[in-house]
């Protein structure tokens, strides 16, 4: 492994998770400007901006005009902040050009019992989420509600790709499958891996759906997994069924830029080839995303 190899192999990528500045509940040390000058000085394909609170897709078109030869996408997250499960928000997202549409993280009734002692709970709508339990995409007969098959077909008509978010395993599954059905292709299960185990992510693949490997999970911030335990379950998972992405945009750590070539670094030097690699950062994402610079 040579620094060539890695910089060959960062021009090129896509991370399909990136989060940026300003941001009303963390610290968020750079703003997609800055982080679309240090991606394009690398020669990334693009990145994905994700807000947990807002729609990217304004701000991802200004910074493409501005950086036209980087693909940055725009995204929208279904928290309670643009109504939850709302199918409106969705297609006006689409119409405007996001391509991931991510199901609820924070405002998911899954995650509530983790954030309940958080530092943004202060916000009253994050108060209100946790007092009311916060969303699920089921209804009490276990079955997808009315609204999440709306925003299926919505996510269909526009070929665009759909996110899990922070959905529990089973209902992760059961999107997925209901999406296959509809002839939805493009599907990301967010970063499973701390919560599904092997046997639902591979349900979850069965489905149709990418597993998503953030390298923030590898950071000692965050869970601190080991290089090789990484590689260890991307590889049950299958290389061709993944993508790897950053989930960079805290402090203290470095930059999503960055942290990319610090996880192509670190696949490499765990033993992947080139090509395994180049699936992780490039190829996948690719299937799933359109690259507005038509490359």
């Amino acid at each position: 492994m040579v620094n060539s190899e890695i910089s060959e192999l960062l021009q090129g990528s896509y991370d399909l998770h990136v989060h940026t500045a300003p941001d009303p509940f963390h610290d968020r040390p750079l703003t997609a400007l800055e982080i679309a000058r240090l991606a394009h000085e690398a020669q990334m394909g693009g990145f994905v901006l994700k807000s947990h609170q807002f729609p990217t897709v304004h701000t991802a078109n200004i910074v493409t005009d501005i950086y036209p030869g980087l693909s940055v996408i725009g995204s929208i997250v279904l928290n309670i902040e643009v109504g939850g499960l709302n199918p409106y928000a969705v297609e006006a997202a689409a119409k405007l050009s996001a391509q991931i549409i991510w199901m609820p993280t924070y405002s998911a009734q899954f995650r509530i019992p983790e954030f309940q002692n958080h530092r943004f709970v202060d916000s009253t709508y994050v108060k209100k989420v946790i007092q009311s339990g916060g969303i699920s995409i089921l209804d009490e007969e276990g079955k997808l509600l009315p609204e999440v098959l709306d925003i299926l077909d919505i996510v269909k008509f526009h070929d665009i790709t759909l996110a899990s978010g922070h959905l529990s395993p089973n209902e992760k599954i059961i999107l997925f499958k209901e999406a296959c059905e509809r002839g939805i292709s493009k599907l990301i299960a967010t970063h499973p891996d701390d919560k599904a185990s092997m046997e639902e992510q591979k349900l979850m693949v069965n489905a149709g759906a990418k597993i998503e490997f953030p390298f923030l999970s590898c950071m000692p911030t965050d869970r601190g997994l080991s290089p090789e335990n990484l590689i260890e379950k991307i590889r049950a998972v299958g290389v061709n069924n993944c993508i790897m992405t950053t989930d960079f945009g805290q402090l203290p750590n470095p930059s999503p830029v960055e942290g990319m070539r610090m996880a192509i670094a670190t696949l490499l030097h765990q033993g992947m080839t080139n090509n395994e690699v180049q699936a992780l950062v490039r190829i996948n994402p690719l299937s799933l995303i359109r690259d507005r610079n038509n490359r």
